[in-house]
Formats: structure tokens, C-alpha cells, sequence
């Protein structure tokens, strides 16, 4: 977004927000959940299935999820929280938890909700090293929109991380994104 001095701009803007927020509390179906521990770790638990069951998120008709995080309120559209768990399937975020661990669910990082990872492709490793498949198309679209960055060299960072176990289709052992955001400075 463009820096902009003009207080007109910034009522307006500030408008839509409150428009927003009213048409979540007003016209959608939003899920609270609180968090103990979320403020210390930085991790929600979005639980997917309990006792072999689908649940949680998986069963959820909630529109919106808001989180209660030490004083702060997250709040979030389902299915962009849905799209952002998916991407933690069969990772090491990929946990059981709850009661007598009975649950599964994914230990997400409430920095990848402020600043969303992008997935780029995935890796298989053998006994010679790795291969790697990437999509240059989502590469492109986030060199466009500012959401990767390419510096003077024509280089960009990108992050491959190991799988917690084999992707159950393409039997990927890596995955491959952006790299993790830098240090905010608060």
C-alpha cells in the first residue's frame, strides 16, 4: 500500500475496516476459540480430526474463526485458514494433541497467518541428492505482487524444508517456499 498523508484516504480506509468487521459480527457464522498457551508460544492447535473422526476445522460451518490470544483477537475467513493448514499437512507441524493426544491437528505459527507462506513446489532426495520441481507461474505471481523478492542479481531466496513423512500422492520428501519472514521490529 502507498503512503498517503491525506486524512480523507485514511477515514475512508478506516471505514471499509469497520465495515468489515460489522458484517462478520453481524451476517457471518464465527468461531471463537481461546488459546492458554498461544500468547507464550506463538502456535495455534487447528485440530482436523479427533478419535479418527473428521472435526474441528474439517467439520466447522463457522465463516470466520477468531482466536483469543492473550488480550489480542485474531480473526481470520475459514477458508483462508483452511488454505494455510493444508499447506502443514504431513509436515513436522503436522501434531497429535488434546486430550490424551486423541487429536490431530496443525501447530501453526500465527506468523504464517500474518504473513502467509507460499508454497513453490516440492523435493524428493535419494541416495545422489535432490530433485525438485517448482512452479515457476506461482514464482512469478509473487515476484509480482511483492510477495517474494529478487535482488540485484537476479536471485531470489526460496526455503526447502523437510516433509515430516512422504507426501501420500506424489511421495515428495521436500517442500520448497519462501523463506521465513525476517524479524519484525516489534
Amino acid at each position: 500500500m502507498k503512503h498517503n498523508n491525506d486524512f480523507a484516504y485514511d477515514l475512508e480506509f478506516g471505514h471499509e475496516g469497520e465495515s468489515q468487521f460489522a458484517d462478520i459480527v453481524n451476517n457471518k457464522k464465527v468461531e471463537v476459540k481461546r488459546d492458554r498457551v498461544a500468547h507464550r508460544t506463538g502456535n495455534l492447535f487447528i485440530e482436523y480430526e479427533s478419535r479418527g473422526k473428521p472435526s474441528g476445522i474439517a467439520t466447522s460451518q463457522a465463516d470466520t474463526y477468531a482466536y483469543w490470544i492473550g488480550e489480542a483477537c485474531l480473526i481470520i475467513s475459514s477458508e483462508r485458514l483452511k488454505h494455510i493448514c493444508r499447506n502443514y499437512i504431513g509436515t513436522e507441524f503436522d501434531i497429535l494433541g488434546g486430550d490424551n493426544n486423541t487429536s490431530k491437528g496443525i501447530l501453526l505459527p500465527i506468523e504464517s497467518i500474518l504473513m502467509e507462506k507460499i508454497y513453490f513446489g516440492s523435493g524428493w532426495s535419494d541416495d545422489y541428492g535432490m530433485n525438485i520441481s517448482i512452479n515457476i507461474k506461482q514464482i512469478q505471481e509473487a515476484l509480482e505482487s511483492g510477495k517474494l523478492e529478487m535482488n540485484s542479481y537476479g536471485d531470489i531466496k526460496l526455503r526447502i524444508g523437510k516433509r515430516q513423512s512422504p507426501h501420500e500422492k506424489s511421495k515428495a520428501t521436500h517442500f520448497i517456499c519462501n523463506q521465513k519472514p525476517k524479524d519484525l521490529p516489534f
